[in-house]
Formats: structure tokens, sequence, C-alpha cells
């Protein structure tokens, strides 16, 4: 019989440990996560605590709060080899009494795909779904095009239904999707013209204008996340300034709704390398 798709008493800590469970169908009742932008849209039935760090923190209360109240005992941890790596938590996890599994990304994806399989007695689906993602992920290699010197602007809006607040933000040379895609393509980040301030985590800048566009002249902007933020921005300031439309983005309409390039999601990275491939290529 088809393994169906199934809410786990467990708790996740870490993007990537929510990314390759859920490529084997097997979703947590809270999560703990810090890099890819607006996970609560992509998981909305699961619970979401702080981020990471705080969990690892100054908030780890809310942790045993949240799994109590919850009834969950069980701890899905991502070790990731860096300094803020949610499986140096595991000892401690254990001691309170937990049931504490970790998974492994210091190696492949496909291996930690296979890993979330063994926890879950999902092994022959994880197989699958592991060698799938070589599959795509070769095929999106292959496909990508090259030498296309084009000046790419990467705009990512952010806000939350809860909160009556949304952010605009620019991704900086060295960015994600920079890294990712536009290198690989040929193409340049223009956001470092464009982006004033500090430049904030996973190499976005939160900005309050666009400033500097017509000089920056994108041939593509990229929007990202929430894209009506982006876009309401744009709108004003071509009301305001009709002569951006010179600029070779909109005069091409070059201005194309993207998935994110997170690393906290690897398992959606050869499907995203895809639809910016299309549309870079284009």
């Amino acid at each position: 019989m088809k393994l169906q798709p199934t809410m786990a008493d467990s708790v996740f800590i870490g993007d990537k440990v929510v990314d390759v469970c859920g490529a084997v169908g097997v979703y947590c009742k809270a999560m703990s996560t810090g890099t890819v932008p607006m996970i609560e849209e992509r998981y909305p039935f699961s619970r979401h605590m702080e981020c990471v760090l705080c969990i690892m923190g100054e908030k780890r209360k809310l942790l045993h709060y949240t799994a109590k109240k919850m009834s969950i005992n069980h701890i899905v941890l991502e070790n990731n080899g860096s300094t803020a790596n949610p499986a140096n938590m595991a000892d401690e996890l254990v001691d309170h009494g937990y049931s504490v599994d970790v998974i492994d990304f210091n190696g492949s994806v496909s291996d930690a795909i296979r890993q979330a399989g063994v926890i879950y007695s999902r092994d022959k689906l994880a197989e699958k779904r592991a060698a799938q993602y070589e599959k795509e992920l070769e095929e999106a290699q292959s496909l990508m095009p090259r030498d296309l010197n084009k000046k790419v602007l990467v705009l990512m809006g952010l806000s939350h239904k809860n909160y009556d607040r949304s952010f605009l933000m620019v991704e900086n040379s060295g960015g994600d999707a920079d890294e990712l895609v536009l290198k690989p393509t040929g193409c340049v980040s223009v956001g470092d013209n464009v982006a004033t301030g500090d430049t904030v985590g996973l190499g976005f800048t939160v900005v309050d204008s666009l400033e500097g566009l017509d000089v920056a002249a994108p041939d593509v902007i990229a929007l990202l996340g929430d894209a009506y933020v982006p876009q309401l921005t744009l709108k004003k300031m071509i009301a305001a300034d009709p002569d951006l439309l010179k600029v070779p983005a909109f005069a091409n309409q070059a201005i194309l709704v993207l998935p994110d390039c997170s690393p906290g999601a690897p398992v959606k990275i050869p499907g995203a390398m895809l639809r910016w491939a299309e549309a870079l290529g284009a």
C-alpha cells in the first residue's frame, strides 16, 4: 500500500530537517527554523516556535513548554557542522528525557533524505526520493544556460499574516541566488548598487526604497517571497518617475516572480534552479 503523508508526534529543529522529512511525507507538529523565508506559509499546519538561535539560547524553555503542551517526546535535530548547530543540544535533550534523532547534513542531501527514511521507517520511499532528487539536480544543472551576461536585481518581500508589517529586501552579491544561479549562468547581481543600509542575515539588506534602480539598470528583476511587497514599491516608483520605464527590465517586461534558493530547503533547489533557468534564458 502506498505510504501517505503523516503528521508525526515530533519537533523538528532546523529548516533542513523539515525539508528532508517532508520529502518522505513526514511532517511535524512543531518546528524551529531560521533560514527559509516565510516558512510558515509552507507549513501552516505546524506550530512555529522561535528561530533556531533563540531555541538554542535564551528561549530554550519554549521548546520544553511546547513539547509538554503538545505531548511530544520526540525531537529531530539538524547537524549542520556550524557553530549554531542544533545537534549540539542532543545530549542535553536526552538528559531531559526526550527521544532524540539527528540528521547529518555534512554529507549529501540524498544521504540526509535516506536518514529521514530510517527514522520514520520509510526506507524504500526515501531511496526513491533520494534518486529522484539526484536526477532532478543533474537535469537542472545540465539545463542551466551559460554566458547570459545579464544584470539581475533580486528583491524579496517578507510579510506575516498575523502581523501588520512587511519588509522589502535586496539580495546583495554573494547571496543564495547569486551563488546558485546568477554566477553559473554568467549573470551579474546588481543588488549592491541599490541596497543601502546594513546587510542582514542570508545575504539580504532591508531597504526603505530602491533608489539607484535607474543606475543599476537591471535586465531582469526577480521577485521572491511575498511578491506584492516589491511590486507595490516598483509601481509607486514608476508612477513618480515614468522615465524608469526605460530600465531594461521594465522595457522588456522582465519582472518575474521566482522561487527562493534557500539552502535551508535543499530538496527544493533543483526545482527552483529549473524555474530560474527558464526565466533567465527567455
